[in-house]
């Protein structure tokens, strides 16, 4: 009977891993995988995410700016109707109605740093009676100013170009407050010189 030759065994290559544990290595392959699908969607998601927060956060401030002016409004009618109705003086115009507002924040433009305050008072209506405006819906009282200085006031030469937050919030002498669009200047009829009785 013939018997087949043995088979030669191969030498062992130097180079081979030894034998592991597949199911070890499948999951921690899986799972690597998984982090880093991970990691990428959370990038992914920060990046879409990061502009939209941003335009959030400008709305907001600017919602709070435009709350600001009618509340500083709202103390300058207070103030009037305890002064003969009186307007308050130029200078010192924050101080004199500080204590017809909530607090002292709402002095402040929510954009700007403690210590700046970014509002301007128009001039025009220093110690005047309010019953001599003779448009007051359209009679700039206080508005933005780049002045940052406490008790800013003048005309609304000095709004801010560019604005703060895409356009200037105004208000006005019957103490409604508007934002108005950043190339926004008074007209004829929103001039407070032109709505001053003599």
């Amino acid at each position: 009977m013939h018997t087949p030759p043995p088979i030669a065994e191969e030498p062992p290559n130097q180079y081979s891993r030894p034998p592991q544990n597949n199911t070890l290595k499948i999951v921690l392959w899986i799972s690597g995988g998984c982090l880093v699908m991970f990691c990428i969607a959370v990038a992914a998601i920060a990046a879409l995410m990061g502009p939209i927060m941003k335009q959030a956060q400008r709305s907001q401030t600017t919602g709070a700016c435009l709350s600001n002016v009618k509340q500083q409004g709202m103390g300058m009618l207070m103030y009037s109707a305890d002064w003969d109705d009186k307007m308050p003086m130029a200078n010192g115009w924050m101080d004199n109605i500080a204590p017809y507002i909530r607090n002292e924040d709402i002095l402040r433009c929510p954009d700007l740093p403690v210590g700046m305050h970014g509002y301007a008072y128009n001039d025009l209506l220093d110690n005047i009676s309010n019953v001599a405006i003779a448009e007051p819906a359209n009679c700039v009282m206080i508005y933005e100013t780049s002045d940052l200085t406490r008790n800013s006031h003048g005309h609304t030469d000095t709004l801010p170009r560019p604005s703060r937050h895409n356009g200037n919030s105004i208000c006005y002498s019957d103490g409604h407050a508007k934002k108005q669009p950043e190339t926004w200047r008074p007209t004829m009829n929103q001039d407070p010189k032109k709505s001053i009785r003599p």
